[in-house]
């Protein structure tokens, strides 16, 4: 082995890459890839490019400061169902062209809602087949 390999391999720090295929080395520390986007974070992204509506406002209307419609947008906090649905109210009133967007988002909120709150059933085996 070639001492300046041997210096290399020296320096890799074994608690924080693992072997792949190929015999490559990644970094564990690396963060995740990211879900595909929720309904709510797709249309809140969508109102803030297109700048539809002022920050501020939409951050009032969803009840919340700035820094953190901005952290629901960039993903790194999970948009709680009470803002989801203010967000659908916000959209339905006030951007026609995303009414779609909003009567679909306030429908997958009310059903959040109601799996949360156990009127949803849900089964522990599938249906019988007929």
């Amino acid at each position: 082995m070639c001492s300046s390999r041997a210096a290399a391999i020296a320096e890799v720090c074994f608690s924080c890459v693992y072997p792949t295929t190929g015999g490559m080395e990644e970094r564990l520390d690396k963060p995740p890839m990211s879900r595909r986007p929720s309904r709510a974070r797709a249309l809140l992204r969508e109102l803030l490019v297109t700048k539809a509506v002022d920050r501020v406002i939409l951050a009032d209307a969803l009840a919340v400061d700035v820094a953190t419609l901005d952290a629901f947008s960039a993903g790194l906090e999970p948009i709680p169902l009470d803002a989801q649905a203010r967000l659908a109210t916000f959209v339905l009133e006030t951007v026609p062209s995303l009414k779609r967007v909003g009567y679909q988002l306030r429908s997958q909120v009310a059903a959040a809602w109601d799996f949360q709150q156990g009127r949803t059933a849900t089964h522990a085996t599938s249906p019988p087949r007929y």
